[in-house]
Formats: C-alpha cells, sequence, structure tokens
C-alpha cells in the first residue's frame, strides 16, 4: 500500500514515482509468482483522477472523505477499481458511509475508543522446606 507521506512528498512528481514503484512491484511480483494486491490511498478526488490514469491498481482508499465526496470519487471511479472509505469513520457515521455504495469501510474506532489496563505479574521461586510447607496449606 502506497501511503500519504509516501506519495506527497514531492507532490510534482507523484505521477511518476507511482509509476515507477508500481513497475517494480509488478516485476518482483511476476517474478515471484506472486498474488499481493496494490491499494493506493488517495486524500481529494484530483487524487482519485490521478490513480485513474495510472491504472494498475486494485483498490483506492478514499482517506478523510465525507460521504458526499465518496458518492462524488464512486461517480469518478464507475466501478473499475474497488473502494476503501477509511478515516473519520465511527459509530455514529459508518451506516452514511456504507449508504454511498462504497465497497469496504475501514475504521479504527474500536481502537481509538479502547481503555489501557497496566497489567503486572510477579513470580517468586520457592525451593527447599518452603514448598513443602505451601502444599501442607
Amino acid at each position: 500500500m502506497l501511503y500519504e507521506n509516501e506519495l506527497y512528498f514531492s507532490y510534482t512528481i507523484v505521477l511518476v514515482e507511482i509509476e515507477i514503484q508500481l513497475k517494480i512491484f509488478f516485476i518482483k511480483k511476476a517474478e515471484n509468482n506472486l498474488s499481493l494486491k496494490i491499494e493506493v490511498e488517495t486524500r481529494s478526488l484530483e487524487d482519485v483522477e490521478k490513480v485513474l490514469k495510472i491504472g494498475k491498481v486494485d483498490r483506492i482508499m478514499l482517506d478523510n472523505f465525507t460521504p458526499e465526496m465518496i458518492t462524488e470519487a464512486l461517480g469518478i471511479i464507475k466501478g473499475r477499481i474497488e473502494t476503501e472509505a477509511s478515516g473519520g469513520i465511527n459509530y455514529e457515521n459508518i451506516e452514511q458511509y456504507a449508504a454511498t455504495g462504497v465497497d469496504y469501510i475501514s475504521s479504527g474506532a474500536i481502537i481509538h475508543q479502547a481503555v489501557s489496563l497496566d497489567l503486572s505479574l510477579k513470580a517468586t521461586t520457592v525451593t527447599g522446606n518452603k514448598t513443602d510447607q505451601l502444599l501442607k496449606k
């Protein structure tokens, strides 16, 4: 998966960089008989159009898109590539995202709302007569 930090490091050469990365990936995929899929993260409708021009990707992640933007992106994509909605999706709005018709939805809400618990287990060794005394109790 190509993440936004990789895509936006040098925005003017995004298309060239993605094409190079994809070519390398496809060569390695063919050489090693891999069945891996490529997903590219997008942050705007312009990004979606750029990815479609390159082609050869299996899924487009629509990151931090509103449901309205996703509907618009799906109109541009026209079912040619799998789509995934991600970012800002939680229990309160997941139905709105599902209603857009996006293929996949990912949400970190369950993790973001989790409360951590710090547990510690300390063990001591009992030897000799003390073991016998503990077993008799």
